[in-house]
């Protein structure tokens, strides 16, 4: 069963049956199906594409699991509701509403992973105020940290929506029969009565804010996650566009929107567009990250072996173990070829932090970090000599700052990801089982980066310092165009 099948699950009927006014439940919670969302022991999707049969005793494990899963799930997020109860303090102004999440916010709350620089710049030009919307994911654990935030969802919800969610996700879980015999546990959980009435509240929630807070643009960079498409289909019952700022590889799966899609650069276009996203939505703009990247690009002594890991764990591409012995393989083979520092920069979504630091008390000089940010971030890439990574986006700042790049495919033909950097001669590749220590000797060896400037086109367009002034007209124009259809 391939994407397109996955994403064509259920008949007209079925959607028909089990929808949410009118955007069909199951268009919620595909891309998790696809992205690998869902813990072990759900199938992932490489098991989803093979058709894998599980065994009676793999069928009782991942029933029961199901069941703790989506009961946490729903006992942390009433928890998390009780937790922002107070009462709304409202303004009579219009909004544009910036989603971030809470692991894309610093610790010290002033920085913002992707938006950073678009808010600042709305608020700069006080045409309009920007609406700050701090998400949580599900899995994370309800913590005092919630009440740290101005704004949440959570705060949004009432008495009158939580009952109208639990009395409809009855309902609408009593229509249920599972589309797919092979997919049952991972479809009995994501239409289970528990995760519908999230859903639910999620999007009757988005309602009641887009009104209340005057929103008329939502700017977001993210489309698969459950709170980014609650947001979707609320804002579009309500007529308000969609600004989607894309982050990673526009193509993983169709982009739904309407409204505009601001992309970083010539291969994520072809990317979007070869998804099926309108031509006349699309917008190059270049990444605003790179506008800050540019008070970075100085003279400095490149020091450093950046190892950037991506969340395969926490993805159930691989299993911890498998994958922790890979890391500790290729540590040994960097060692062999360098002496210089390596540090290990975890993405923000792993959650394998202290088994890092565990494996990395074998060697000398290494230093493990998933500190946020990208003034941290764009210091750390300008001191490398060479950066290694599994799949991430992290190579276009890394060859932006003039760090060489060794990108490692260790999935080869069964890769989850899309070959971004497919045969670009500016990312060396080696394979799954393939020693590195040879690559790694020959890359720093070069005098400099193959292809640079191609590259920077491809992969961000322009590096001018006004990519975010560019897709802060995109907000502006799509607001103006939206007043004038509606």
């Amino acid at each position: 069963m391939n994407k397109e099948e996955i994403w064509s699950l259920t008949s007209k009927e079925f959607n028909n049956k089990l929808k949410i006014e009118n955007t069909p439940l199951y268009w919620f919670y595909k891309p998790m199906l696809i992205l690998n969302v869902l813990p072990k022991p759900f199938l992932n999707y490489e098991e989803i594409k093979a058709e894998k049969e599980r065994n009676k005793i793999e069928l009782v494990k991942v029933n029961i699991v199901k069941n703790i899963i989506k009961r946490y799930i729903y006992r942390n997020e009433k928890s998390k509701i009780k937790l922002r109860k107070s009462p709304l303090v409202l303004n009579n102004k219009e909004k544009i509403l910036c989603l971030t999440y809470s692991n894309h916010v610093t610790s010290n709350q002033q920085e913002i992973a992707r938006l950073h620089r678009v808010i600042k710049k709305i608020e700069e030009d006080k045409k309009i105020d920007p609406f700050i919307l701090v998400g949580d994911l599900l899995s994370r654990k309800v913590s005092e940290e919630l009440q740290s935030y101005d704004h949440t969802l959570y705060e949004y919800s009432s008495k009158e929506i939580l009952i109208q969610a639990q009395s409809l996700a009855s309902l609408l879980h009593q229509e249920y029969q599972p589309p797919n015999i092979r997919l049952k546990p991972e479809l009995d959980f994501l239409f289970s009565k528990e995760i519908i009435e999230i859903t639910i509240n999620y999007y009757l929630s988005f309602k009641r804010l887009l009104e209340l807070e005057r929103i008329k643009a939502v700017v977001i960079t993210g489309n698969t996650g459950l709170l980014d498409r609650t947001l979707i289909a609320a804002a579009e019952n309500l007529k308000i566009p969609i600004i989607l700022v894309h982050h990673g590889n526009p193509g993983t799966i169709p982009i739904e929107i309407k409204g505009k899609l601001c992309v970083k650069g010539s291969e994520y276009a072809h990317n979007a567009l070869e998804s099926g996203f309108p031509t006349e939505d699309l917008v190059l703009t270049g990444d605003v990250n790179l506008d800050q990247l540019l008070e970075y690009q100085k003279p400095i002594e490149k020091e450093l072996i950046v190892l950037a890991t991506s969340p395969i764990v926490d993805d159930n591409f691989l299993e911890k173990e498998e994958y922790l012995s890979k890391i500790k393989r290729y540590l040994a083979e960097i060692r062999e070829v360098s002496k210089k520092k390596i540090v290990i920069k975890l993405h923000p979504r792993e959650t394998i932090l202290h088994s890092y630091k565990e494996i990395v008390k074998e060697f000398e000089n290494i230093e493990v970090t998933q500190e946020a940010g990208n003034h941290f971030l764009y210091s750390l890439l300008n001191r490398a000599k060479l950066v290694i990574f599994f799949g991430s986006a992290i190579a276009t700042e890394a060859i932006a700052l003039n760090a060489k790049v060794l990108y490692i495919d260790l999935f080869g033909e069964n890769n989850p990801y899309i070959g971004l950097y497919k045969d670009d001669p500016s990312v060396p590749e080696v394979n799954p089982d393939e020693p590195i220590r040879e690559k790694i000797k020959e890359i720093l060896d070069q005098k400099e980066i193959i292809g640079k400037e191609e590259f920077i086109q491809k992969y961000c367009y322009k590096i001018d310092g006004k990519s975010t002034q560019r897709v802060v007209e995109v907000i502006y124009d799509t607001i103006e165009e939206w007043k004038k259809k509606y």
